[in-house]
């Protein structure tokens, strides 16, 4: 046995001197090894897409790329799809079921390329590129190189991530600009300067206008904010600038849309048309006893064609997405409303679904894989280590970055939960993971593991 003891001794203290070693070369060359991190991405992304080609069904492509399509033929910013919408014939096709960031620089793309998916994909891979130099630069701005290199090849491997490359989709460029708008969050916390706080509410104005569920997180930083500086015991307008200045920008940046949402749909929409059909789907379940699972687009279908039939005498059959919202948003409060035990239990359920992707698979109609049991326990890791990164002495000094991800995830649970919803949000989980991964196997002094192997 104490034999067994020393082997297990020397190889602790071999392995957390190795681990120091390459705790120096990471310090020394962060700008060689991110380039070979950044080749790395590159060379699995590029396996990824040859292994399943850009499609019209891949994932969310029959809706980013065909609204994009529509722009460059003259057809305006529009969509058709019955399972959503069910009166949207010919002259009632007006659409913000998506936002407009990404559809309109897919348009540009397809005007460029004579629409072509893989010129999509290439943007597409490109913007999965530009997280990977945002996420070190992010994780850089508040702890150090070596948990800046960590983060960067952290988000290399996320598979839920690489998976959205060959699909037309906002949620990669929705982790762009949620990652560049924190990275400017947590500089103007330390330089207070204007022009810093100006450019976190360009980005994370542009993040909600990618993906609208990105709006919940300007608005924990504003609270947070007027919190923090309040401790600091700062004057009243030190305290109310930084959420003054990220509000102002965030909503000169919405405004566009929602003026085009009243003038185009009637109702100045904040974000997507989809938000009441998807709480309506969602909570159809709570009617019956079997509420615990994933509502499919099948059973929506079933949800929306029981309510045409029970709205009969109020709806006219022209109704546009707006309406359609208002609607379905007054049967699914009527519904929660009816059953509020379920939704509360079936929201704290959703918890699962959107963190691990937890019966999503069966919810579509097949099984699960390796590859998505994979998933699942990347995603455990990450949260325990980000655990590890965000106690102590980072709670207080990480709080915009745990504190998107409670809000942004509250705001899922509540409607519908999948895991590629929180691909906008990933970067930060993973900046939080590679400060505990890097607090756990790096944290030591290099003389401390150099007296243990002596010893």
């Amino acid at each position: 046995m104490t034999q067994y003891k020393q082997i297990g001794q020397s190889l602790k203290q071999h392995g957390a001197y190795w681990m120091t070693r390459a705790g120096e070369i990471m310090n020394r060359y962060p700008i060689h090894i991110l380039g070979v991190i950044v080749l790395f991405g590159l060379l699995l992304s590029t396996t990824i897409i040859l292994a399943d080609p850009p499609s019209m069904e891949s994932g969310s492509t029959d809706s980013w790329w065909v609204i994009s399509l529509n722009l460059i033929h003259g057809q305006g910013y529009s969509l058709c799809i019955p399972r959503y919408f069910p009166f949207c014939e010919i002259g009632n096709q007006t659409t913000a079921a998506r936002e407009p960031v990404p559809v309109l620089l897919f348009a540009l793309v397809a005007k460029l390329s004579n629409e072509s998916l893989w010129a999509a994909t290439a943007f597409e891979l490109l913007i999965y590129l530009s997280v990977l130099i945002c996420v070190y630069l992010l994780t850089l701005e508040w702890v150090n190189r070596r948990a800046a290199l960590i983060a960067a090849f952290l988000w290399t491997i996320h598979l839920p991530a690489v998976d959205l490359i060959p699909q037309v989709s906002g949620d990669l460029l929705g982790a762009f600009f949620v990652t560049f708008g924190m990275l400017f969050v947590l500089r103007s916390r330390k330089t207070n300067r204007v022009k810093d706080w100006v450019i976190a509410g360009a980005g994370l104005g542009l993040g909600a206008l990618s993906r609208s569920a990105i709006l919940t997180i300007p608005a924990i930083l504003m609270g947070g904010l007027i919190v923090e500086r309040w401790r600091q015991g700062r004057n009243l307008l030190d305290i109310i600038k930084p959420s003054l200045i990220l509000f102002g920008v965030v909503f000169l940046i919405m405004l566009p849309w929602i003026v085009r949402n009243q003038i185009s749909l009637g109702r100045p929409l904040l974000g997507s048309s989809l938000v009441g059909y998807n709480i309506f789907r969602q909570s159809y379940a709570l009617t019956t006893d079997n509420y615990l699972h994933f509502i499919d687009g099948v059973d929506g279908k079933i949800a929306v064609q029981e309510l045409l039939v029970e709205r009969k005498k109020d709806l006219s059959g022209m109704e546009n997405e707006a309406q359609m919202d208002v609607i379905y948003k007054a049967e699914a409060i009527k519904i929660i409303r009816s059953h509020p035990f379920k939704y509360m239990l079936s929201s704290g359920y959703r918890f699962f679904l959107l963190w691990f992707n937890w019966q999503i698979p069966e919810g579509y109609l097949y099984l699960a894989t390796r590859r998505d049991y994979v998933i699942m326990g990347m995603q455990v890791v990450l949260m325990i280590f980000a655990w590890m990164g965000a106690r102590k002495g980072n709670f207080f000094r990480a709080w915009p970055l745990w504190g998107s991800l409670v809000i942004i995830s509250l705001a899922y649970m509540a409607v519908e939960s999948q895991l590629r919803f929180l691909i906008p949000v990933m970067p930060l989980l993973i900046s939080l993971s590679a400060v505990g991964i890097n607090r756990l196997f790096m944290s030591q002094p290099p003389d401390t593991f150099k007296r243990m192997v002596v010893e």
